[in-house]
């Protein structure tokens, strides 16, 4: 279990209302959670200590987004592994 949880609160207005997302990001790392925080400026973000009940309700809403750029590479190699398998 990672040592924290960073959550994002993301507002959607629109003409018909409000509407709340949050997304969530699991690590051990408050400079990863800092990085990923960037990728969504104008928001509200929250860290805290992650806990097993915590992990339990918020793992649903886990932001898989890539954040460094080892994690981007890795997701360009999956993309390309998938289509080729697709392919064949």
């Amino acid at each position: 279990m990672k040592k924290y949880m960073g959550l994002v609160k993301i507002v959607h207005e629109g003409m018909y209302g409000t509407s709340f997302e949050y997304k969530t990001k699991f690590s051990d790392d408050l400079e990863y959670l800092n990085l990923w925080f960037e990728l969504y400026p104008n928001r509200e973000h929250v860290v805290l200590n992650n806990s097993a009940e915590l992990e339990n309700i918020y793992k649903t809403l886990e932001d898989l987004t890539a954040v460094t750029e080892d994690e981007k590479k890795n997701e360009e190699n999956a993309k390309k592994l998938y289509k080729k398998f697709m392919e064949d």
